[in-house]
């Protein structure tokens, strides 16, 4: 009986994460939900109190490792190269983890507890992007250090989204990062 319940409840979550990954967290009903995986209503909430509990369910792992990596690895004084692997290195390994629980988590959750979550990873950045900054010897704004924090966690998540392939994956994400960082100097943009 016990494998049953677990088998349902594993069935629903598979479900669920497609549907989330398709539709948004405001998207997605939880009657389809139980229409997909083959279940009543009132079936569903002998698993789940809500909708949100089964997004924190879906994502809780991810966010909590993600959670981790950023207090032990960014909190380290490395060069902006060092940085650069890292977050790569970093995000490849979540991806080939979570797949698509990462990608949820950061674009699909608008309307839910989880709505926010970027808005930490954009200050860390945009303090990371100054201190960059400052070794080239250039006054940033903290505006246009959050601009373009903003504009190159956007960037790195639509390459998540579209490269399943996780060698040009990396490719693609050390592409962006060089294209803000790795040339500015040479190409005289600043």
């Amino acid at each position: 009986m016990q494998y049953q319940k677990q088998e349902i409840k594993n069935r629903i979550i598979k479900v669920a994460i497609e549907e989330f990954d398709k539709f948004n967290y405001e998207g997605v009903s939880i009657r389809h939900i139980c229409k997909l995986s083959d279940i009543s209503i009132g079936n569903f909430y002998r698993y789940f109190k809500n909708k949100e509990s089964l997004l924190t369910e879906i994502v809780n792992n991810v966010y909590n490792e993600s959670a981790n990596i950023i207090k032990q690895e960014y909190s380290k004084n490395l060069s902006l190269d060092e940085l650069f692997n890292t977050v790569v290195d970093n995000l490849i390994r979540l991806y080939k983890k979570y797949g698509k629980q990462l990608i949820i988590i950061l674009d699909k959750t608008e309307g839910s507890k989880f709505k926010n979550i970027k808005e930490p990873i954009i200050v860390l950045a945009s303090h990371k992007i100054e201190e960059a900054y400052s070794e080239i010897n250039f006054k940033s704004d903290e505006l246009i250090n959050k601009i373009i924090a903003t504009n190159i966690i956007e960037g790195v998540i639509q390459i998540m989204k579209s490269e399943q392939e996780l060698d040009k994956m990396a490719s693609k994400i050390r592409s962006l990062l060089t294209f803000y960082f790795g040339k500015s100097k040479e190409l005289n943009i600043y």
